[in-house]
């Protein structure tokens, strides 16, 4: 008897010891939860878009049905190659994530700027990606006068260095129809230079434009 009494205090002192660590691995993970990141990095669904609706198949035929004097003022790209049919992907800008932010030299954000901010600009950035190329894949047709133009800007904005790369421009960000909180300012200049070192963006200048490249 003496001896099943003792087995079962071993026993008991046991379980004493496993409820201590689930509730020590609770606690922990309590706190896990309520220091979450507003940003984890992780896979984004990016819309699908058909190139055949990128270009028209005719543009002087489509310039001439704008009938806009911004088609008559401005020059345009015209493709020296037909899009295919295949559907490419149009890209946004993965999250930064902690090791990637502890790498930026302090000069640049100097503490100014938390990972949290910059990841909540990519979040803009990425409404302006895809504002974009909506319009682009869109029926030329069912284009308002506003959209037109936004449109021709897009295809105006492509140079030999973007081509066949998905890129918005500065003034893509300033003059989206998007609710965005991103400004060009020192700050948002600040985070394009983050961006820039963590790879995420390429910026290529030409024509009085800045363009931002997707990379990552």
């Amino acid at each position: 008897m003496s001896k099943f009494l003792e087995e079962e205090k071993v026993a008991i002192e046991r379980t004493d010891e496993i409820k201590a660590k689930l509730q020590s691995q609770h606690d922990h993970l309590e706190w896990i939860s309520q220091h979450l990141p507003k940003h984890l990095p992780g896979n984004i669904e990016y819309p699908t878009f058909d190139r055949t609706n990128v270009y028209p198949a005719n543009e002087q035929d489509s310039l001439r049905k704008i009938d806009l004097p911004y088609a008559e003022e401005n020059p345009f790209y015209v493709p020296t190659q037909q899009p295919t049919n295949d559907t490419f992907v149009a890209l946004g800008l993965s999250y930064v994530t902690v090791s990637e932010f502890e790498c930026v030299p302090k000069y640049i954000h100097n503490n100014r700027i938390s990972r949290d901010k910059v990841n909540e600009a990519i979040d803009d950035f990425n409404k302006v990606v895809q504002e974009k190329y909506t319009i682009l894949k869109s029926q030329h047709s069912s284009l308002n006068h506003n959209l037109k133009q936004k449109y021709w800007e897009y295809i105006g904005a492509d140079n030999d260095e973007t081509r066949g790369k998905d890129f918005i421009t500065e003034n893509d960000l300033k003059t989206t129809n998007q609710k965005i909180n991103f400004k060009m300012d020192a700050n948002g200049r600040a985070i394009m230079s983050i961006l820039r070192h963590c790879g995420k963006i390429k910026e290529v200048r030409g024509g009085g434009q800045v363009r931002y490249v997707i990379i990552g």
